[in-house]
């Protein structure tokens, strides 16, 4: 990967079918930048790094890109139709299509980085998402277009929240964690590390599947990663600490807080 992105303007990967988390902690790291290390040569000791910030561009089928909201933060996703057997092209033909309008889609890309360059300074915006610079830019373009300003945003913060629901639905621990604070709804709960682990293992309906944290460790860092899904889609997981204790706080958002022990 390291030498792919290092020597790329835009990385493409075809047929995505899963992510592991490293490949997902990666991907994060090489599209918003950083400096990737290894061994110069396999026969001795020099180190050899390469500065990495490089756009990706993938396809497949099913939603590997949601099951982390680092990597999903970081995604704007399409959903293609599929193609009617009658609409389908030999490539001959797609490509004397593509030559006719390239010349006008380069021309729509330079008019709006244009704009988007004599704008950009501007721009106001009442939050920024985690990529902050990319959302002053492709607002700033939207005047080239004439869009309204913020519509792309709001396209693309729809589609975010529809792979945030995505990921949520493919994790067991989500799943069990929103079953838990319903049953309790409108009580707020609180536990340990150790007790919380026990309380969800119990749910028999996730607790087996692989994914599962085998670990009060595990389910640490599980709600750590999950707890912006979970609060995206009303649920809070807060962390919290007594003179003895940490303690997982568990509720529905808008729930006042019980003071602590």
């Amino acid at each position: 990967f390291r030498a792919t992105a290092a020597g790329c303007h835009v990385m493409a990967f075809d047929n995505v079918s899963t992510i592991s988390d490293k490949v997902s902690d990666t991907l994060c790291r090489g599209v918003t930048g950083a400096a990737m290390g290894g061994r110069a040569l396999y026969t001795d000791s020099d180190a050899s790094f390469n500065a990495v910030k490089a756009p990706l561009i993938a396809n497949g089928i099913g939603s590997p890109w949601t099951r982390r909201q680092d990597l999903s933060q970081r995604t704007i996703s399409i959903e293609l139709q599929e193609i009617d057997p009658r609409n389908r092209v030999d490539e001959q033909t797609l490509m004397a299509r593509w030559d006719t309008l390239s010349p006008m889609l380069l021309g729509c890309l330079c008019d709006g980085l244009s704009h988007a360059l004599r704008e950009e300074a501007n721009v106001q915006l009442a939050e920024l998402p985690r990529m902050a610079d990319w959302a002053k830019l492709v607002t700033a373009a939207e005047g080239a277009f004439g869009w309204s300003q913020g519509k792309t945003l709001a396209a693309v913060n729809r589609r975010q929240h529809d792979a945030i629901l995505d990921g949520l639905d493919h994790s067991p621990l989500a799943q069990a964690v929103m079953r838990l604070i319903d049953t309790a709804y409108p009580e707020e709960q609180r536990y340990n590390p150790t007790d919380l682990h026990k309380k969800l293992a119990e749910d028999g309906a996730v607790s087996g599947m692989p994914d599962f944290p085998k670990t009060p460790k595990a389910l640490t860092d599980g709600l750590l990663r999950l707890r912006e899904s979970l609060k995206a889609n009303g649920y809070q997981v807060l962390q919290a600490r007594t003179r003895n204790s940490r303690l997982w706080v568990l509720r529905k958002r808008g729930q006042v807080s019980k003071a602590a022990d």
